[in-house]
């Protein structure tokens, strides 16, 4: 896949900065409507789902019993693309969040690949765009570095690599 790709990064809590989240929403727009991939990072996941419609949890320490701040943690991989890239069904991430995105709070045209305890979305892909979010920072050091590097190859290669079954 050639051309530009978008990636939303980590930083302030959603609502907190009001001119980032309407600059970021409308890049998600545009990316979208040229069907160009989006790469959501921490705030960035939180960023693709309000920005369709969907709910922004502001405590996961009180929603899922565990504090999600400065700890790695494991993750279940509940798409079976995502097993096969991970080589298992869980993966250990990196954690630097309070806020995150409620399995049951999914915008429409989202869905979860990856689920933390509590039904904490970490990972989560769309449907038909090539808009791919995660909790954690592949930036920083992370157990899931080499997870990570053939995740965002892939995005970046191919588009939305799950529509097509192709995880290489």
């Amino acid at each position: 896949m050639q051309g530009d790709v978008l990636v939303l990064s980590n930083g302030n809590d959603w609502g907190d900065a009001p001119e980032r989240d309407r600059t970021e929403i409308a890049l998600i727009a545009s990316f979208k409507s040229n069907g160009r991939p989006v790469l959501g990072v921490c705030r960035g996941i939180q960023a693709l789902n309000a920005a369709a419609g969907g709910g922004i949890m502001t405590d996961v320490a009180a929603v899922s019993g565990n504090c999600h701040v400065a700890r790695d943690h494991s993750v279940t991989l509940c798409d079976e693309r995502f097993a096969e890239l991970a080589g298992g069904k869980t993966l250990t991430v990196n954690s630097f969040h309070g806020e995150g995105v409620a399995g049951n709070s999914l915008a429409p045209g989202f869905r979860a690949f990856a689920l933390a305890e509590g039904d904490i979305v970490e990972g989560m892909l769309h449907e038909t765009h090539a808009m791919l979010g995660i909790q954690w920072h592949p930036e920083r050091v992370s157990p899931s570095a080499a997870f990570d590097e053939k995740l965002i190859r892939a995005l970046f290669d191919t588009g939305a690599f799950w529509l097509r079954g192709n995880t290489e």
